[in-house]
Order: C-alpha cells, then structure tokens, then sequence
C-alpha cells in the first residue's frame, strides 16, 4: 500500500502474478444490483458469446459464481478427454451444440425426425409428442426463428424441411 502523499507503487508482472492486485468492479453496488436482477447480460453479448464457444468446441458451458464480492467465471476443460473437442470428420449435424443447449426435448425430437424422414408435419409432432397444438406449433416456429426448419407449402399441407441455405 502506498503511504499519504506518495504515487501507489508501479504494477509490475510479477505483482500479478502473485495475487498482490485483484480485478475489481468500479462501482460494486451497481454490478451487484444488476446481476440481483438478472440484468447483466442485457448489457452485451460476452456472457452467451463464451458459452456457445465453449459448447461449440466441446467442453461444458462457463461456470458463473460470486465469492467474498468478486465475479467469478469458471471455464471447464475437457478433464484429460481431449477426444470430445474433436468432432468426427463428415459426422452431418443439423445444429451446434450452442444452438442444441437451447432446444427443448420435443425439439430435439422433433429435428431427430427431420434427419430420418426429411421432413416433419404437425400432424407427426401431435401424434408422437404428448402436448396440445400450440405447444407444438410453438416449437416448430421457434425452429424455423433459429434457423433450423423452413415451412413448405400452406395451411394444413405444410412441411417443415431443413433450411437449405444460412443467411
């Protein structure tokens, strides 16, 4: 620490490397509202950034904590499986992982469905899916919002088939 009147002494490498300085947030109520209210990540783009780059590569999504007042992020490393963070050559795969870890299970099935058939129908998805028709029709738009599904046709013939082209 410095004394009254004297310049703090200069950060040097070594000083970090030893713990003597700690990142700190400039104002830490703000940061600790926001993060109470679940208002961080309205902010930017950082926080769901790394967590489709990790799921992308194969490891398991950032850990996120606070400890004695300090943000804490944690990135998982493949644990000695370095066979997970290569994906096989020529293995088709119809979503990243980042975009998979946002799906619900009768998504899931759904796009299994897709993969087999070439195409799926709400009539399919009310007959091996146990919801009501909104729910489904929910599902199958939010597939066709990220990308995933494109419809064919119109009204009660439509198909939903994979999205041929990434705009």
């Amino acid at each position: 620490m410095a004394s009254p009147g004297y310049p703090p002494a200069p950060l040097t490498l070594a000083k970090l490397r030893k713990g003597h300085y700690r990142a700190c947030s400039r104002n830490p109520l703000i940061a600790q509202s926001l993060a109470t209210l679940k208002l961080m990540e309205q902010r930017g783009s950082g926080f769901a950034r790394m967590r489709d780059a990790m799921l992308n590569h194969g490891l398991d999504a950032p850990a996120f904590a606070e400890q004695d007042g300090y943000f804490v992020v944690t990135f998982p490393g493949p644990n000695g499986n370095y066979e997970r963070l290569k994906v096989a050559e020529g293995t088709p795969s119809l979503v990243s992982p980042a975009i998979e870890a946002q799906l619900n299970k009768r998504q899931k099935k759904i796009l299994i469905e897709v993969q087999k058939s070439g195409f799926v129908t709400s009539g399919w998805c009310r007959k091996h899916l146990p919801v009501v028709y909104d729910t489904i029709r929910r599902d199958l738009l939010g597939l066709v919002e990220l990308g995933l599904l494109q419809p064919e046709g119109r009204g009660r013939s439509v198909r939903y088939v994979p999205k041929t082209s990434r705009e």
